[in-house]
């Protein structure tokens, strides 16, 4: 994850994005910072404006990205809740490896 993780960072950091981050900092980004980072990549992908989605209904942005993912052929993971309970469970070794 990581890796994953690094790439990404490193994505945004790069040309046409310049974002500055590290690991840190993207870790702390909100999540709705992180939605519209998502947004502007993948207007960026098809050359449309940005849209600031604060200024869009949740409904609207949501069917927007979901429609530029589906055409990227991103399959999301198929168990849901599986992934929580994985994410639930690094951010408790987290915890616990920062409490030590």
């Amino acid at each position: 994850m990581a890796i994953e993780l690094q790439t990404i960072v490193d994505g945004l950091n790069n040309e046409p994005f310049k974002m500055n981050l590290n690991l840190i900092n993207f870790d702390a980004i909100s999540n709705e910072q992180l939605l519209q980072i998502l947004s502007n990549v993948l207007l960026w992908i098809e050359e449309l404006d940005s849209i600031d989605i604060r200024e869009e209904g949740a409904d609207v942005t949501a069917l927007r990205l979901f429609s530029s993912l589906r055409v990227l052929k991103y399959r999301p993971p198929a168990d849901i809740e599986k992934l929580y309970d994985n994410n639930l469970r690094k951010l408790s070794c987290f915890v616990k490896f920062q409490q030590n």
